[in-house]
């Protein structure tokens, strides 16, 4: 099974148009946004994304009710964490999964170093990486929106595929 992986989209949409083109090339079966989509405006977007999403709230969501609100409305496959929104943990090809945006270091820490989980899935730094810390491969897509920090420095925009039978990940530019 083929996953991809984005995070903090902060409502660029042309990057988050180029990301969906990639993710369709790709052939993703599944798609994990890992928070920080910011408005709900731009879940209307998601219609462009042949597969379903599974997502996870970030901390610079302005309106969460109205995201959902439009999802239900657009009649989207994107479906949004259950317990508010922060956290999906699930199994899928007998893989453990969390996803969480990783804006809380403690919870992030917990999860990555927990030894439960095959994969963890966050963004929020705006930085790509794939790491392995005991049994679990912590993979961060890096950043759709392309900018990091509050003098909105230029980094490069990225998200990264997984496949999940041979475990092989890869970072994609944008």
């Amino acid at each position: 099974m083929k996953i991809g992986i984005i995070s903090d989209s902060h409502d660029n949409l042309t990057n988050l148009e180029k990301a969906f083109v990639i993710l369709n090339n790709q052939k993703a079966e599944l798609v994990f946004f890992c928070g920080d989509l910011s408005a709900p405006f731009v879940i209307g977007y998601f219609k462009k994304i042949r597969c379903p999403v599974k997502a996870v709230f970030g901390n610079n969501e302005g309106d969460k009710v109205n995201i959902l609100r439009k999802v239900e409305t657009n009649k989207l496959e994107v479906v949004y964490a259950p317990k508010q929104g922060l956290m999906w943990d699930l199994v899928l090809a007998n893989k453990r999964i969390a996803v969480f945006h990783g804006h809380q270091q403690e919870i992030t820490d917990c999860l990555v170093n927990s030894n439960l989980y095959d994969f963890v899935f966050t963004g929020h730094v705006h930085e790509s990486w794939i790491k392995k810390v005991g049994k679990t491969l912590w993979i961060n897509p890096g950043c759709v929106c392309g900018w990091t920090g509050l003098d909105a420095e230029l980094v490069k925009s990225s998200l990264a595929v997984i496949d999940l039978k041979t475990e092989k990940v890869k970072i994609i530019y944008i």
